[in-house]
């Protein structure tokens, strides 16, 4: 079935493979145009290549990959060898699809690695709001000893919400500042799957804190 996005059809034209040569219309260009009048001509080759990843990109994102992608596309004609315009044009069009193929994943890794910096930051910062030292009874107006009771509780309703195994880890993180690396390290499994356990804590850690401070 055809992929859409935004109205837009993603069908690779091929009208390019017809017809005689454009030398005499691409001399008569210069500078900008010529670039325009290459990227008109070969546009077919970038929508293709984000047609067969259009499953992994949103429809919001897709104008800036086609952006990306002619760019490269650009950067291939000024490097390829032969005469695109030319008896080279199949060679070349083999030669630019390939190159688009290996910015497309280039790009898709990079994303997929933000996404994960993302949550990473956004779940240490989460965590870090919920350290002992940044807890809401850290007021500088509030008496030691309210601090110290509130904290006191505070601790036992996490032990007493928190299983045994997600208690250390507790007390590993907002006691003993441990980082979540060495954790996953010292229980065998991977960084990411850590994260979504500390994010279950933390979740567990929000209700404690609401029961201490509603009115």
């Amino acid at each position: 079935m055809e992929r859409k996005f935004q109205g837009e059809d993603v069908k690779w034209k091929e009208e390019w493979l017809d017809g005689e040569s454009d030398h005499e219309e691409w001399r008569d260009l210069t500078g900008e145009e010529r670039e325009i009048f290459i990227l008109k001509k070969f546009e077919g080759i970038p929508r293709k290549v984000l047609a067969r990843y259009s499953h992994k990109i949103s429809r919001a994102d897709y104008d800036d990959y086609l952006q990306e992608l002619r760019l490269k596309l650009w950067f291939l004609v000024k490097k390829f060898d032969g005469d695109c315009l030319g008896e080279d044009k199949p060679r070349f069009i083999s030669y630019a699809t390939q190159g688009l193929q290996w910015k497309m994943i280039e790009l898709l890794r990079k994303q997929s690695r933000e996404q994960k910096r993302c949550i990473c930051v956004d779940w240490q910062e989460d965590m870090d709001s919920w350290a002992l030292e940044n807890l809401p009874w850290r007021d500088p107006g509030m008496s030691s000893e309210e601090r110290e009771r509130i904290e006191r509780e505070y601790l036992m309703l996490a032990s007493e919400v928190l299983s045994t195994s997600d208690w250390e880890i507790f007390r590993a993180l907002f006691q003993k500042r441990a980082l979540v690396t060495e954790l996953a390290r010292e229980r065998g499994i991977t960084r990411q799957a850590m994260y979504k356990r500390v994010k279950r804590i933390y979740q567990s850690l929000k209700e404690v804190l609401k029961f201490l401070f509603e009115d």
